[in-house]
């Protein structure tokens, strides 16, 4: 028998939508780690601004949600594969031109998004 939230449960009948996501890490905040999320763990809507001015383009809808509810929350993406800050977001042209996101933990590669990806997969804003 588990000792505390059981993430089974949590997740239900899964994930079907970002709002359901959202609730799921504000879940996972709050009762696994111990600190539920707050307003200023979120990045501020004019630092995503300045991230997406500087890429040229917005940011996926989902990345910019996740962002703006616990961007600064590196406790919640630190052990593996933590999130690169909206300031540091960057294009890999050398990987076909990419948004990376995530730095892979042990340096062996980083989670990206085709650039545009947002309004290319009908996603975005």
């Amino acid at each position: 028998m588990l000792d505390g939230p059981d993430v089974s449960v949590a997740l239900g009948d899964g994930v079907t939508n970002r709002s359901q996501a959202w609730d799921f890490v504000r879940w996972f905040s709050g009762k696994w780690i111990g600190r539920p999320l707050r307003p200023e763990d979120g990045c501020a809507t004019d630092e995503l601004i300045a991230a997406e001015n500087g890429l040229g383009f917005e940011l996926p809808a989902a990345l910019r949600e996740g962002y703006a509810l616990w961007g600064r929350r590196d406790d919640l993406t630190r052990q593996q594969d933590p999130l690169v800050p909206p300031a540091g977001l960057y294009v890999d042209d050398a990987l076909g031109g990419v948004l990376v996101f995530r730095r892979a933990g042990f340096e062996s590669g980083a989670d990206e998004f085709p650039a545009g990806f947002g309004q290319v997969a009908g996603i975005g804003p």
